[in-house]
């Protein structure tokens, strides 16, 4: 995944930058694992709910300076891009990665490009 200053997922809308304000420790204590070339890395698997067997993997990677990230949603082994926004039956898993998104906003970690 090449690392950009602005990222949009696969049918997406929305556009994201990392926040002005974020900050290394912001990044740890939301749950992003610091590697060895100092890069974030955070991945979760979403469900659309909790009686629901689909799921898939938000993957986002933070350069070490701060200035650029990638992000995706993947199947659950990591290895194929998966379009959350391509049809209706995946609405829920859709809503279920915004909801994350939406936090990573409140959190100030992302900001949407409008």
């Amino acid at each position: 995944m090449a690392m950009t200053a602005s990222v949009q997922l696969k049918g997406a809308s929305k556009k994201f930058k990392l926040a002005d304000t974020v900050k290394k420790y912001t990044l740890r204590d939301y749950g992003f694992q610091e590697g060895k070339q100092g890069n974030f890395e955070f991945e979760r698997v979403v469900t659309a709910s909790f009686n629901d067997s689909r799921e898939v993997l938000f993957k986002m990677k933070v350069n070490s300076s701060l200035d650029g990230f990638s992000m995706t949603v993947t199947n659950l082994n990591g290895m194929q891009v998966v379009n959350v926004y391509k049809n209706d039956s995946m609405a829920p898993l859709q809503e279920a990665v915004e909801r994350l998104q939406a936090d990573m906003v409140t959190m100030g970690i992302l900001e949407e490009i409008v």
